[in-house]
């Protein structure tokens, strides 16, 4: 089904922006790269530290966009013809993007969740999605796309067929989630947890933690709020919410408090999933959900906690639990050219993340070697050396038999083996060497489980394409 069309007027009304000249009054839908396809579409040519889209325009209307909106610091434009599409001036491209997109989720009138979190919340996402879409038919974010560019495309990328939309919400930079809480406008607004990702940018994780907080702070004063009680940090942001909304209504979830509106305590870890067994709404369940991973509980959590927000019904949401699965590199499981069991979560890495990826595989039953491949946690800023030493001395105190290492970090990382008689052999390099991957491959066996993450600047698919023929580079 197609989305639905922009109209002219809209555009204007929405961006508050000049018409310069008129051709076309209805676009099919928003462009920003001149590379893709353009045909019938309204070009808006955004500005990066090393790119300017406006350099593009007549790129754009070779390619027969019906329309261009260009901002004021666009010089005249005079090297197309500006008869050829209908013309837009604007102050800020950026901006009218989003003034675009946030006049569009108004008009479709849908009911939005928001999801933002230090880790996990791209699979919290998911999951919600997966559940979601057993009850209605429900639009969610492709991969990432959590900023300031991304959520405004998420939202325009709905269609009138719709019911719900599910919009991930990142951060670098105290105001970005409460301008994103701004343009989506959510219904139901979720932090999943507080960690240290992007602890470069903000130094503590108490400032993470007040800049997470503007998904509630900033959204409408009827907008549920759901929150996880079993992070400390999280718990103060509900405190804070019920001390000035005193008898305000939320729901909270948790898998260590049985009276949490959706409870799900972790029976057992496996090869298998996760075994859970709980209350959600009061009802009474149990399921084995197919994911990797005890740190994905929250995920579980999150979702479930979100279905029941818009209205399903508990055994519903029980049913589907045991139907999720995991996204390429997001405890992604597969099986080794030599029979080894693989779980590939590349997509990114922070202390929180790796410490979870960590304790789960120690605690998995295997009959044979346990083996880590690990790439650099990025963006960690001064503290880096000292998040790696860390690292490497919570693996030095598990039951792991080889690890690799590679990155920036790698003395720090492996100064943490020097002078003990921990049991892995252990490699450190400074880039990912394919010698030391294809010993690793070359001792593998059928029984053995090979962990690889890292954060997604490190290319970690690299590692397992050499361990898995049939693995492909391409993100699902």
């Amino acid at each position: 089904m197609q989305n639905e069309s922009l109209k002219l007027d809209d555009i204007l009304r929405w961006t508050g922006g000049k018409l310069v000249h008129k051709v076309k009054d209805t676009f099919d839908f928003i462009g920003t790269d001149s590379r893709a396809e353009l045909k019938d579409k309204l070009f808006i040519p955004l500005r990066g530290d090393a790119f300017d889209g406006h350099h593009f325009i007549k790129m754009a209307i070779e390619k027969q966009c019906s329309g261009v909106v260009f901002d004021m610091k666009a010089k005249d434009p005079v090297d197309f013809d500006k008869s050829a599409v209908t013309l837009i001036q604007v102050e800020d491209t950026l901006k009218a993007l989003q003034d675009i997109s946030q006049g569009y989720r108004k008009k479709l009138k849908k009911t939005i969740v928001a999801i933002t979190g230090s880790a996990g919340k791209t699979t919290a996402k998911e999951f919600t999605s997966q559940i979601f879409n057993t009850y209605k038919k429900s639009y969610a974010n492709v991969g990432s796309f959590n900023n300031h560019w991304g959520v405004p495309f998420s939202l325009l990328n709905m269609r009138t067929a719709d019911e719900y939309g599910i919009i991930e919400m990142g951060m670098n930079a105290y105001g970005e989630i409460q301008r994103l809480v701004e343009i989506a406008d959510p219904d139901v607004v979720v932090c999943t947890m507080v960690g240290h990702a992007h602890f470069e940018h903000f130094g503590s994780q108490e400032n993470i933690a007040k800049a997470k907080n503007e998904i509630y702070q900033f959204s409408r004063p009827d907008a549920l709020r759901i929150f996880n009680i079993d992070d400390v940090n999280v718990r103060k942001m509900m405190d804070a919410f019920l001390k000035n909304q005193p008898g305000k209504r939320v729901l909270q979830f948790s898998q260590l408090d049985s009276k949490a509106d959706v409870y799900l305590a972790l029976k057992k870890v496996s090869s298998e999933g996760l075994s859970v067994e709980g209350t959600i709404a009061a009802q009474s369940g149990k399921a084995l959900v197919p994911v990797f991973g005890k740190h994905n509980i929250t995920n579980v959590l999150t979702a479930a906690a979100l279905a029941l927000s818009i209205g399903m019904k508990p055994e519903m949401i029980w049913k589907a639990l045991s139907k999720l699965k995991t996204n390429w590199g997001r405890n992604q499981l597969l099986k080794a050219d030599a029979g080894a069991q693989v779980i590939f979560d590349g997509y990114n890495a922070n202390p929180d993340s790796m410490q979870s990826l960590i304790e789960n595989v120690s605690e998995t039953q295997v009959t044979g070697k346990r083996v880590l491949v690990l790439g650099e946690m990025l963006e960690l800023g001064e503290s880096k050396e000292k998040f790696h030493f860390e690292l490497a001395k919570k693996i030095r105190s598990k039951n792991y038999d080889q690890v690799v290492f590679y990155g920036p970090s790698w003395k720090q990382f492996k100064e943490a083996f020097d002078n003990t008689s921990a049991k892995p052999r252990v490699w450190a390099t400074e880039k990912m060497d394919e010698s030391i991957i294809n010993e690793i491959k070359n001792d593998l066996k059928p029984g053995d489980l090979v962990a690889i993450k890292g954060s997604r600047g490190m290319k970690t698919e690299k590692v397992v394409s050499l361990l898995v023929q049939a693995f492909s580079h391409e993100k699902i």
